[in-house]
């Protein structure tokens, strides 16, 4: 059970027994007292509904119940307007419970449907996809295939292209495969400034490649969470390598770990052509890609293997600024939401331009 759902059940049983002290410490003269404490109850039962749906509409109004006829047989009086009033006062509030639950649960319902109408809209772009993919590799393997039984061109030119193609075509499968197999994770507790040291050592060759700089930023303190270091590994190693791919030479990438009590925040920032609109809004759409090469699953795969690990990712991009990628995980220990500028556990390779500090302040972070 994840900690915001614990102190939401903290928050309904507290607000009952609060209730329920109200009630009893206010003597009966105040007649009216009573009736405000007594509409206090839906507030958690609308928590209850809201948070749980029906099942937790429910529990909810037992347990609201429960400490509502404590006080009334504490008070009990036997008069026919008092078994008047408890009996609507339940009746209502058992509605109450039940409509609302049955709202939440039609809403969840309704928000799979839509995933499923999406996922299943998205098939005919998927296949579509694939095959222009596989199309081109087959073409251009049967055009060097031709050529060299009629002994046209050279041989060893043709033997290359049909080695590329097959491989294109190996790589857009696998792809496709990747992103149609269900991601088993394998949770541990990990330090995660391990895990973006292990990404930056497998990201710097490409990086230097390109004359892009890798700057670390990380805290001294550890950083643990539940994760399967292999899955991350994958997904962040496709972010980067995409913020590296979108820098040009002398420009900077940025890799920071940030924390506080609930969920740790690794930001990914680049400051290279930007996306524009279309492209913001497909980013996670699979088998989109501007690029010349790859199948458009990369980020994909990467949103499914966090959202795997209960995690969120977003971007924000402008053209011609670049773009900054957060994911967010459930964070393990208590950590600092600090970024100690004076204290680093990793040695930088340059200095962050200035204009990336506000962006990722504007997240809430510090």
């Amino acid at each position: 059970m994840s900690s915001r759902k614990r102190y939401i059940i903290w928050f309904i049983v507290v607000s009952n027994l609060l209730i329920a002290y109200l009630q009893l410490s206010v003597i009966p003269e105040i007649q009216a007292l009573h009736h405000v404490y007594t509409e206090l109850h839906y507030i958690p039962l609308l928590v209850g509904a809201v948070a749980f749906g029906m099942r937790g509409a429910v529990l909810t109004f037992l347990l609201t119940t429960t400490f509502y006829l404590t006080y009334v047989f504490a008070s009990w009086t036997g008069a026919p307007v008092s078994i008047v009033e408890t009996s609507v006062h339940l009746l209502v509030s058992g509605a109450f419970a039940v409509l609302a639950g049955f709202l939440v649960d039609r809403e969840k319902r309704q928000r799979q449907q839509l995933k499923r109408q999406r996922s299943l809209a998205g098939l005919g772009q998927a296949v579509a996809a694939v095959v222009h993919d596989l199309k081109n590799p087959v073409i251009t393997i049967l055009a060097f295939v031709r050529r060299v039984r009629e002994g046209k061109g050279d041989l060893e030119t043709a033997m290359k292209m049909i080695n590329d193609s097959a491989q294109n075509m190996e790589r857009a499968v696998r792809g496709i495969l990747d992103f149609a197999k269900p991601i088993n994770v394998t949770a541990e507790k990990q330090d995660v400034r391990g895990l973006v040291e292990r990404v930056c050592e497998l990201c710097r060759a490409k990086a230097e490649e390109g004359g892009v700089r890798l700057i670390k930023d990380l805290p001294v303190k550890p950083v643990v969470v539940a994760m399967d270091a292999f899955c991350m590994e994958r997904a962040l190693t496709n972010l980067v390598n995409n913020a590296i791919e979108a820098s040009n030479k002398g420009q900077s990438v940025e890799i920071r770990v940030l924390t506080d009590s609930e969920k740790a925040a690794i930001m990914i920032t680049d400051h290279g052509q930007g996306m524009d609109g279309e492209t913001l809004e497909n980013t996670f759409t699979p088998f989109y890609s501007k690029k010349s090469a790859g199948t458009g699953l990369g980020m994909a795969v990467a949103k499914k293997i966090i959202e795997e690990h209960e995690g969120e990712i977003a971007i924000i991009s402008e053209l011609g600024v670049g773009t900054e990628i957060t994911v967010t995980l459930p964070c393990g220990p208590p950590g600092t939401l600090q970024m100690e500028e004076q204290q680093k556990s990793s040695s930088r390779l340059g200095s962050p331009p200035s204009a990336v500090v506000p962006r990722y302040r504007q997240n809430g972070w510090h």
